[in-house]
């Protein structure tokens, strides 16, 4: 077992720091739920597997992972979450009554990365391995584990080249705190992460992410639940994951949407919650005419938009709709999943900056599975044009289906790779 780490005075320093912002991040809309569980370690209790899923990407893969994890003997298996979005998630998906016999699953906050707290975490938890999904990169609990000897797998682990000149920074710190294992999701993270960590081993996996995908194969039962609120005559086009910094250009789409076409329903699924007052009164100001999703129970009128304002319903909405476009594209900001859409038949354009998605490979552009547009115009008129001619969603399931299966498996591994770790050497 590796006794090398991080010096106890830089971790003093951090600790420190982490003290002189707390009362900055009581204050934070985002983290005031849960956050006095965020400070403190009294509220947990022995487990077994402790997984840490940020956000809501994460915590997808966190409950296949849970799904697909089975004992001879009871396991706890305790998943944090970051986010507000990230705890939804994980509750909607984890039915502790679907699980494997001997799984007893708990849901937790992810302590803040305080020094201490964490080494008071680890003493009530105690598990004898902790996973950690694509990039959590925490040095107080990262020094914590490494203290204890708990193995530590890095699983569907991802490292852009922005992050790994950062990281690279502070090298001298992570060279401390290696994973023992990492299953990064393409050759050049696992070269990135080599780089960082030269003591893991390290391998790559296919995406769990492609795993997830057969979820999708019963949306379209699912969506019945969201039918009523579009009359069958009238197309359905989706503005998805649209983040604040591409407002205006997609304020432009929407104009042109229904310019050109103006006998349909927009949905508009702002990324982030907080950003519905800047639509409300973007539409309203514009002459739109438009409701919330939680407003919305009648079937919704031609050439108006549905705000919306659920969380959750995004997927269902996907295998009603003709036609999607994938926001976080338009500018440099890593792109959404734009995969979802186009396995539930809907036409999908994305924008052309995807980077947290290079794993996903151009072949899908190629193939035409999804149509990367270059700028806000060629998404708007790809959009027009399959709502001119709409295509048939049977043979849009179909392709968008076959790509993903190509490329599952990635859950299996990490599965097998989890379950070693709790054998007894």
């Amino acid at each position: 077992m590796q006794t090398e780490t991080v010096p106890m005075s830089l971790l003093g320093l951090y600790n420190l720091a982490w003290q002189a912002v707390l009362p900055l991040l009581k204050r934070n809309k985002r983290l005031k739920q849960g956050f006095n569980q965020r400070c403190s370690a009294t509220h947990l209790s022995k487990c077994d597997i402790w997984i840490q899923a940020a956000s809501a990407g994460e915590a997808y893969l966190a409950a296949e992972l849970v799904k697909r994890l089975g004992f001879n003997t009871e396991t706890t298996i305790l998943v944090s979450t970051t986010t507000t979005q990230g705890m939804e998630i994980l509750k909607q998906e984890i039915d502790p009554q679907k699980l494997h016999p001997s799984i007893q699953c708990r849901l937790a906050w992810f302590p803040f990365d305080m020094p201490e707290l964490m080494k008071a975490v680890l003493e009530r938890l105690n598990p004898v391995t902790m996973v950690l999904l694509e990039t959590e990169l925490w040095p107080g609990l990262l020094s914590a584990l490494k203290k204890r000897g708990t193995k530590i797998l890095m699983v569907n682990a991802r490292l852009s080249e922005k992050s790994f000149k950062g990281y690279n920074r502070t090298a001298f710190i992570w060279k401390h705190l290696a994973p023992d294992s990492i299953l990064a999701i393409s050759e050049e993270d696992a070269a990135r992460f080599r780089a960082l960590f030269t003591t893991a081993t390290i391998h790559v996996m296919p995406n769990i992410k492609f795993d997830a995908m057969d979820c999708l194969d019963s949306t379209p039962a699912k969506a019945s639940s969201l039918e009523s609120l579009f009359a069958p005559d009238t197309p359905l086009s989706i503005l998805a994951s649209v983040r604040m910094e591409e407002e205006q250009l997609v304020e432009q789409i929407l104009k042109r949407l229904l310019d050109r076409f103006p006998d349909q329903v927009v949905a508009l699924f702002p990324r982030h919650m907080h950003r519905l007052d800047f639509w409300k009164q973007s539409l309203t100001a514009k002459g739109y005419s438009w409701q919330l999703r939680s407003d919305t129970s009648t079937p919704t009128k031609p050439g108006s938009i549905v705000l919306w304002d659920v969380f959750g319903e995004l997927k269902q909405a996907y295998a009603l709709a003709v036609t999607a476009f994938v926001g976080g594209s338009l500018l440099p900001l890593g792109g959404q999943n734009f995969m979802e859409p186009a396995i539930a038949g809907a036409a999908t354009v994305t924008g052309p900056h995807l980077s947290n998605f290079l794993w996903v490979g151009e072949e899908i552009f190629k193939k035409g599975v999804v149509y990367k547009a270059e700028n806000w115009q060629k998404v708007a008129d790809f959009m027009i044009k399959n709502l001119n001619h709409v295509p048939s969603r049977a043979s849009l399931v179909e392709q968008g289906q076959r790509f993903i299966r190509k490329r599952q498996g990635g859950t299996e591994l990490a599965v097998n790779q989890i379950t070693r770790s709790l054998e007894k050497i």
